[in-house]
């Protein structure tokens, strides 16, 4: 615990398992925050289908296409004496993975989903997109 504007908060460091196979991969993320006055956790899975497989200056970089879906709920008060507001979404919708094996089993991995929530949102121009990056290890 440390203080972050005055508050004392956790934070919840991301996590971001992922299988990866010649033709799909599998892939989960969850993160979070709390203080006293406000939490949020998200959640984020994805499948998608390789479809491009090459070089990239030292290591091998492979990227596919496929579906996603993200949850989120989060809470918010205004003093530690006051009730507590929640709000919580879901998203659905494609997705796109990009996975460079940069040193041996190290790699950085690049997400995003295009959210499909709810169509007359789109009209003011209102998307759930959902962008991710993570650095990890092949096991």
């Amino acid at each position: 615990m440390g203080p972050i504007s005055g508050n004392s908060s956790r934070l919840v460091m991301g996590g971001n398992v992922a299988w990866n196979t010649p033709g799909y991969s599998v892939s989960a993320h969850s993160t979070g925050v709390q203080t006293n006055l406000y939490y949020d956790s998200s959640y984020y899975v994805s499948l998608t289908w390789s479809s491009v497989r090459s070089q990239f200056w030292w290591g091998a970089i492979h990227g596919g296409f496929g579906l996603g879906a993200y949850f989120t709920e989060r809470g918010y008060r205004e003093t530690t004496a006051s009730s507590l507001e929640r709000a919580s979404d879901l998203a659905l919708g494609p997705s796109i993975r990009i996975v460079w094996d940069v040193l041996g089993p190290v790699y950085i991995s690049l997400e995003g989903m295009y959210g499909l929530r709810n169509p007359l949102a789109h009209l003011f121009l209102s998307f759930q997109d959902v962008e991710l990056i993570s650095v990890g290890f092949h096991l």
